[in-house]
């Protein structure tokens, strides 16, 4: 038994282990230390991002394990060929293994075999973007550029360089782009680089940059306001539906505040201003009554509440950028209809100020990095308090890399820095403002009151940004250094309509840790902060190495009193009903200003949990808001084709709207959302688009309805769920629900239920595109935003200007293949997908059964407590039924409802598994396939998958055979009708 073990061994072989392992990464501090350990010997296993992928032999690797399947594909057998590289060491044999992870993607993969993997020909082309506009004037340029320093001219950073460059090739056009063999015609672009040049030339730009963003902030507020009193309107809706529910002592009261915010809204005539200052203030005013006088939580309007505090938070910003406008006497008519170009202007002179050579200058211009196929979507200063390193990083890199509210290590630390942070793992952080200030800062010390501000001017925990409309561009990201600096909570008020009650508390840093005395007074933060000023001299050395004294102390203190992670600060404590977690390694119990302010009747120590986990991965979801030139006629069935850059007039917005993060709470991971402030950028970018006819939507629809009464009884029970996801916010308080249901009083008539068909049949179908385009072109799925407008579905490049290929590639492939041909290849591939898969998976769901069976036989035996659980079970699950068909419940649906039902310890949770595989039901693979069809980090709609996608909503029937010839049909559709089932009336009802 473990516990007959000494621990000191067991204690000795984990520090000698880790001692074995080191980790590799872009911008590590002291990456080549790693890269001589490897050849010396040093160390034995290696984490490595694909740093180590090209261009290194280390002669004694022989095994390379593959954390799921890169997404180009040429990368496995890179990385194979770093291992078996030596006869001596490792017998010129390499051991390669493939982790496949639970995606579609990797899915897909592994059913295509093996050989799809390494066999060169039969990898997907890499995609190229051969015909850019933006590539070849870049290249001319740098071309150009080149020529000019032969010839003496001595080229710099600033904005009349590049002018002379222009100007050179105004001059001398024919014989640069023959000598260059360019055949596109660049001219476009180049002119809007040329206005671009002229406008920074000849402006004053510091005035100009704050007229542009008055000018964005003018029409953010003309459209915010016609928003509010939508939304006003709307809610006076929601009240008198419920107007009835309220008692009679109460009635009048109510109808009182309602009639006079009716009267209010209707005598609205903004005029300049002023006049719609006061409109806005009165309309604050009498929602406040209005909010009053709706309490207690039990009152039927409660819930309103919520929508009023929106409103309200809608109101102030409102009111905000009024008085700034106040200010503001000049006239901002001159960026109508230019405004895009002159906020373009601005991002680049914002970029070049402190540039020194010409290429600087022109990776702005263009949005191009030099020597590489990166596209900048918006590149941002990145830094951290008490740090001297920064560095320029892409923002959609960033996210991805080190995203918001997770406590982490940051990539480019100094040497010094990095042997502080490795003793407390990670003491970094960057925020975003929640959005409609649905937050609040409960610490009362300084440095939290410098956050707060922070977030309300700009957004951010600390950094700068510059806001369009409702947008915020971030330039400056500066991470918040928990070591230097006071501790704080942060509580944000959830996702959904209830959850409003059920607010999420963050704590950050550890007042204990950081006011530790290092020498004499002072603390550890006043260490940090000297250590991240002053010059490297010798009392540098003394007080970087006290420091580090001080924290190995606490380290092992706490180590010894059972505190398995010590110091760390990326490791948390958290609430066992997932409503909070701390990052401070003596949160012994709940923090003091939580308990305070949560309301629970708890001690601090009733629902926490001090077995700490790692901080929990947080997830941005990036959208996209369209400009109103893409529109387009619906198609007759259905519609592919792409877009290029050059065909977009107007900008399009990336925006990253919402954090998810599944916060470990024992037995379950409780799945929250922060709903956020829109932070991302603008860009000219290429997108493919999938459009099916309305009317043929909703006609397929009818027949599903009709002649699949299996397939709408799933369906009008995946709707019930999905409705009561969107009103609590995750999955956990969503499956008690399940006892609740009943499948009569579910309308298939109703507008809801139909939206909600439509709804789950174009998600559907766009994760099976998203995955088709993924596996056909090669490249990592975080490079495509998937964007949803109706029955359109659109796969956009994250880069600006196609600068990937992604489109180009496709579009290719459209033109030599035609509609029809790709949409039978993405027909085939994924009917074939599914059915393998479902193949696969019911042999495997067999193989887990009747190894759990077997398994759960002996160990009763052992634990008398299992059949007790199982007797449970077997309750819980007659109840289910008398609700639901258990063949439609999911994994996590049926988890939470045991673990709500059932009094499951420690040592039983670990039962858990094999005792729900054992009884057959849930499917491994249930409607909402988590291996299939769920795409968890790159849907806009994370949580609510399960509940949303049906693959039985989608039949073969749905993917038709385009007409070759668009202008005459008849003998085509005819073909198609038949094959459908449709009759010819039905077809002209249809067309």
């Amino acid at each position: 038994k473990k516990s007959e073990i000494p621990s000191e061994p067991i204690d000795r072989l984990k520090e000698e282990i880790w001692e074995n392992i080191e980790r590799h990464y872009s911008y590590k501090t002291g990456s080549y230390d790693v890269e001589d350990d490897i050849r010396a010997g040093n160390i034995d296993v290696v984490y490595s991002t694909s740093t180590l992928e090209l261009g290194v032999d280390y002669d004694a690797a022989s095994v390379v394990v593959n954390a799921g399947i890169p997404f180009s594909l040429e990368s496995i057998p890179q990385r194979v060929g770093r291992a078996g590289r030596k006869t001596e060491t490792s017998l010129d044999t390499s051991l390669s293994i493939i982790t496949v992870r639970n995606n579609p993607l990797e899915y897909f993969y592994l059913y295509e075999g093996i050989s799809n993997l390494t066999d060169i020909d039969k990898m997907p082309a890499i995609p190229v973007s051969s015909d850019n506009h933006f590539v070849i004037l870049y290249s001319t340029l740098l071309y150009i550029s080149a020529l000019m320093t032969k010839e003496g001219r001595r080229l710099g950073g600033s904005i009349e360089d590049v002018s002379e460059v222009l100007e050179y090739l105004d001059k001398n056009r024919t014989k640069i782009l023959d000598t260059l063999d360019a055949e596109s015609d660049i001219k476009r672009v180049k002119e809007d680089v040329s206005e671009l040049v002229n406008i920074i030339s000849e402006e004053e730009m510091d005035e100009t940059c704050r007229d542009v963003e008055n000018y964005f902030n003018r029409t953010w507020l003309d459209k915010t306001f016609k928003d509010i009193f939508e939304d006003s309107d709307a809610l006076l809706d929601s009240v008198q539906e419920k107007i009835e529910d309220v008692p009679k002592r109460n009635r009048g009261d109510v109808k009182k505040k309602i009639s006079s915010l009716t009267q209010l809204l209707e005598e609205v005539k903004r005029k300049n201003l002023e006049d719609t200052e006061n409109i806005l203030l009165n309309l604050s005013d009498k929602l406040g009554e209005l909010k009053s006088i709706l309490r207690p939580p039990s009152h039927p309007l409660f819930g309103i509440r919520s929508e009023i505090v929106e409103l309200n938070s809608k109101i102030e910003k409102c009111l905000g950028r009024i008085r700034d406008l106040k200010e503001v006497s000049t006239s901002l008519e001159r960026f109508r209809g230019k405004g895009n170009l002159y906020s373009r202007a601005c991002e680049v002179y914002r970029d070049t100020q402190d540039a020194t050579r010409i290429i600087q200058v022109l990776e702005s211009l263009i949005g191009f990095k030099y020597m590489g196929n990166e596209f900048m979507d918006k590149e941002v200063t990145v830094d951290a308090e008490y740090n001297i390193n920064s560095k320029d990083e892409s923002l959609s890199n960033l996210v991805t890399r080190v995203p918001p509210f997770e406590m982490q290590n940051v990539p480019f630390q100094t040497r010094e820095g990095k042997e502080i942070t490795e003793l407390v793992g990670g003491r970094y952080a960057w925020l975003i403002e929640p959005r409609n200030r649905n937050y609040h800062i409960l610490s009362e010390n300084m440095d939290s009151k410098v956050v707060w501000k922070s977030l309300d001017q700009s957004g951010l925990g600390k950094g700068k940004s510059t806001k369009r409309e409702d947008l915020l561009i971030p330039e400056e990201i500066r991470f918040l250094d928990f070591l230097g600096q006071e501790p704080f909570t942060i509580k944000i008020f959830g996702k959904g309509t209830k959850s409003g009650k059920k607010p999420l508390y963050l704590h950050y840093g550890s007042s204990r840790l950081v006011n530790s005395k290092v020498i004499r007074d002072y603390t550890v933060k006043q260490e940090i902060q000297q250590l991240g000023t002053r010059k490297k001299d010798n009392l540098f050395s003394h007080i970087k190495n006290s420091t580090i004294e001080k924290l190995n102390e606490i380290n092992e203190n706490l180590k010894d009193k059972g505190n398995r992670w010590g110091a760390s600060l990326d490791y948390i404590s958290v609430c066992r009903i997932g409503q909070a977690l701390s990052t401070d390694p003596f949160s012994f119990r709940c923090p003091k200003e939580i308990r305070e302010d949560c309301g629970l009747q708890c001690d601090g120590k009733k629902y926490w949990r001090r077995s700490r986990k790692m901080f929990p991965k947080v997830y941005l979801n990036k959208k996209v808001r369209m400009p109103p030139s893409v529109s387009s006629e619906s198609p007759l069935f259905l519609d592919y084709r792409a877009t290029t850059y050059d065909e977009l007039v107007e900008n399009i917005e990336f925006a990253y709207d919402s954090a998810q993060l599944n916060i470990p709470a024992g037995n379950v991971y409780f799945q929250r959302e922060i709903k956020l402030e829109p932070l991302g950028y603008e860009a000219k970018t290429s997108f493919l688009t999938f459009e099916i006819n309305d009317h043929f939507l909703d006609f397929t629809i009818e027949r599903i309805l009709e002649q699949k009464p299996e397939i709408v009884d799933l369906l009008k029970y995946k709707y019930y769920m999905y409705q009561r996801f969107l009103e609590e916010g995750h999955t956990a308080e969503v499956a008690p629900y399940v006892l609740e249901y009943e499948p009569e009083d579910v309308d298939t008539s109703s507008s809801s239920f139909r939206d909600y068909l439509r709804k789950s049949m174009i998600h559907t179908l766009a994760h099976l595109l998203y995955t088709h385009i993924a596996t056909k072109v090669g490249i990592d799925p975080s490079n495509i935003t998937i964007h949803i407008e109706g029955s359109k579905i659109l796969l956009l490049e994250n880069s600006k200007k196609d600068g990937m290929g992604i489109v180009e590639t496709t579009q290719s492939k459209l033109d030599e293949k035609g509609v029809n041909a790709i949409f039978e290849n993405f027909v085939t591939e994924m009917s074939d997908f599914l059915e393998d898969h479902e193949k696969r998976i019911n042999e495997r769901e067999k193989e887990i059964r009747k190894e759990s069976t077997s398994n759960l036989k002996r160990i009763k035996k052992q634990n008398e407590k299992i059949s007790n659980i199982q007797e449970e079970m077997k309750s819980l699950n007659e109840e289910i039924k008398n609700h639901v068909d258990p063949e439609f419940l999911d994994y996590s649906t049926y988890r939470y409802l045991l673990l709500n039902r059932l009094n499951i310890d420690r040592e039983t949770s670990e039962f858990l598994l094999p005792l729900t595989n054992a009884q057959g039901f849930p499917h491994l693979c249930e409607d909402g396939c988590n291996d299939c069809i769920i795409l968890k980090n790159y849907c806009n709609e994370p949580f609510g998958q399960g509940y949303l996608l049906s693959r039985a909503l989608v039949p073969t029937s749905l993917f038709l055979r385009m007409p070759e010839d668009k202008e005459d049909h008849s003998d085509e559709n005819r073909s198609l009708f038949e094959r459908l089932g449709i009759s010819r009336r039905e077809a002209s009802e249809v067309g």
